[in-house]
């Protein structure tokens, strides 16, 4: 190896380490421009999606310039995926990959997902490789914790998990190859990548990525403006015309097609605050898992239910009590983490004030299972400091006079709910939920207004 390569395989290498050591260490919001100033893909996407344009897409610009006048530059220097991939390739040192009659897939999927975004449901977003990166260390954070807990727990495991979870975390960061061999466990799609890359060396990077494809298009539009003669004709003017219409043409009808189809299923879920409309937070979510990360109290996480697959591993929310940290787990009123987290656009960045102005869901109170109802003191829901909104009360059946207290019906004021969960977790026989945005009326940007119990509610995205 001459010393060109070898200096270029240490910068890679020192690359990785600094992103998986940021993915530990650094705010969220510092993952959330991270992402967005080094992937042209998501940039571009994102601003087509959220119709808009604001830091985010500025901060890309720079990386949009440099990868249109140098072919694949983020693919050689900075990918981490590509990195992955280059190792795994380096397995098979005598192995053969020709793929010229293989097409620029990745290409027509950035197309795709660019016809989707005009529409407003990008369909592949999350295939972009740093996306898949930090899923990947999201998921293999999620197995250290799984290891914490019974050693937090039980005396008797301490010496039995010390040694493998102190060893997990040394190898994580010393050899961050080693987390997406773990990954290949779990749905990530690094595992696929990295079983694909060993069976098949570089044909991920070199035809598949859709990143990969936004930077041959970019490079090719530059060709084009500088009239170069000897541009390979799969980057001519009438091939790369051609490819647009066909696969953005094709984006678009696929978009209007899951739309369509998500709307009538009419299961929304709990989503962060701030989070657009459900069925377009599925396309708009790039997967990558830096709002689970960012959420200090552990109540974001991955949608696995395969049962909706547009929403697969899409971040919803869920209250429970705290099995690893041994806390109650609820929306805390003092943060807004999550929302500085997400790099597409599919979580608004709010400021703590208008976090308040954009709840989750409302609480709501099986009547006929609470104590109270049932003639038994409780008032586990009800103390001045459980609720962070006021918004929990008790009133008599019919406005009868109960001066002990053993007629009473627990009532959420609507204007007041932001969904928290706070009430949730304190509820002894648990008959309190927060359901999703779309079943009720809750409060708006005017907490004043009036309410009625069967006014239609619209999307998130429009409070």
């Amino acid at each position: 190896m001459n010393r060109k390569r070898l200096g270029k395989s240490l910068l890679k290498l020192i690359v990785l380490h600094l992103m998986v050591l940021a993915a530990f260490t650094l705010p969220a919001v510092v993952g959330r421009y991270l992402i967005g100033a080094l992937s042209p893909h998501i940039t571009v996407v994102g601003a087509v999606a959220i119709r808009s344009i604001g830091l985010l897409t500025l901060a890309g610009l720079p990386m949009l310039i440099i990868v249109t006048l140098r072919r694949r530059w983020f693919c050689r220097m900075l990918c981490p995926v590509g990195l992955i991939v280059d190792s795994c390739a380096k397995v098979r040192p005598g192995a053969k990959y020709a793929y010229r009659k293989i097409p620029p897939i990745g290409q027509w999927l950035m197309l795709a997902t660019l016809g989707g975004a005009i529409i407003g449901w990008p369909l592949v977003l999350w295939l972009d490789p740093l996306s898949i990166f930090g899923a990947s260390l999201n998921t293999s954070g999620e197995m250290v914790e799984a290891f914490r807990w019974p050693m937090d727990n039980f005396t008797w495991s301490q010496d039995i998990y010390r040694w493998p979870l102190d060893a997990f975390r040394w190898l994580a960061l010393a050899f961050p190859g080693v987390l997406d061999a773990v990954a290949i466990s779990s749905l990530s799609a690094m595992g696929s990548i990295v079983v694909m890359s060993l069976i098949f060396p570089k044909l991920w990077c070199f035809k598949l990525c859709p990143l990969g494809g936004a930077q041959e298009m970019l490079f090719g539009l530059k060709l084009l403006a500088t009239k170069k003669k000897d541009a390979p004709k799969s980057l001519s003017g009438v091939a790369l015309a051609r490819r647009a219409a066909i696969f953005t043409g094709l984006g678009v009808a696929g978009g209007l097609a899951i739309v369509a189809n998500d709307r009538k299923r009419k299961q929304p879920q709990l989503r962060p605050p701030g989070s657009v409309d459900d069925t377009k937070f599925k396309g708009l979510c790039a997967r990558c898992g830096n709002c689970v990360n960012a959420c200090p109290s552990g109540v974001i996480y991955q949608d696995l239910r395969l049962s909706d697959p547009a929403g697969l591993l899409t971040p919803i929310v869920r209250f429970e009590k705290g099995v690893i940290e041994n806390y109650d787990k609820y929306c805390s009123e003092d943060c807004n983490a999550c929302t500085q987290a997400c790099p597409t656009g599919a979580i608004a960045s709010l400021t703590l004030e208008e976090k308040r102005c954009r709840p989750i869901g409302l609480a709501e109170v099986d009547i006929q299972e609470c104590l109270l109802t049932q003639g038994v003191m409780c008032s586990a829901c009800t103390f001045e400091d459980v609720c962070p909104q006021n918004a929990i009360t008790t009133v008599s059946p019919g406005g009868s006079d109960d001066m002990f207290g053993l007629q009473q019906e627990v009532v959420i004021d609507k204007s007041k709910c932001n969904g928290c969960g706070a009430c949730v977790l304190t509820c002894p026989v648990k008959v309190i939920e927060v359901v999703p945005n779309g079943r009720y009326v809750i409060a708006a940007i005017d907490p004043n207004a009036p309410l009625q119990d069967d006014e239609p509610v619209g999307p998130a995205s429009e409070f």
